[in-house]
């Protein structure tokens, strides 16, 4: 005999069947009952181009931003071009704990512009309070401020920041 499925119920297990594939691209959750979740934010989604050519400065500040509170991972997808920015990035209080800015390589660049300037560096990590800011770092991007970085200011800048890390990743100053 064939089994019957009432077609409410069709449409639910179809719904979860592809439910992973139908949430937003900007904000994708993953985890299990074991460990916290991750949020997931890519660049693109808040309109960054990597041509090598736009400004990408407020597109990847805004994806930061969207993951204060809660942390998780900023997405920085490789591209044929670096994703330009006129100047600094800046996670620059306690509420940007837990975030990670994590690419594909040295295919994900992030590049100071000709014209740009940066007061702490081009990437700073800054607590409100000795060690306040916690688990924040970089993992597999590529940094470059060829010889526009002006001179005693870092590509990336930790302060008052614990549990920081640089893992795999590329700082380009030629």
């Amino acid at each position: 005999s064939d089994l019957v499925i009432p077609q409410k119920r069709k449409l639910a297990i179809l719904a979860l069947l592809f439910a992973p594939s139908c949430l937003p691209q900007a904000m994708i959750r993953s985890g299990s009952s074991e460990t916290p979740y991750t949020f997931y934010i890519n660049i693109r989604t808040f309109g960054a181009r990597g041509d090598g050519v736009s400004d990408d400065r407020q597109a990847i500040q805004a994806a930061i931003d969207s993951l204060k509170k809660h942390g998780g991972v900023v997405y920085v997808p490789a591209s044929p071009a670096c994703y330009m920015v006129s100047g600094q990035i800046g996670l620059l209080s306690d509420d940007y704990a837990n975030i990670t800015i994590q690419g594909d390589g040295y295919g994900s660049c992030i590049k100071l512009m000709p014209s740009g300037s940066t007061s702490l560096g081009l990437i700073a990590f800054s607590g409100n309070s000795a060690y306040s800011l916690s688990n924040v770092g970089l993992s597999s991007v590529r940094i470059s401020g060829q010889d526009e970085v002006t001179p005693g200011h870092p590509l990336v800048y930790f302060q008052n920041s614990s549990q920081t890390f640089l893992r795999n990743s590329f700082l380009d100053t030629n």
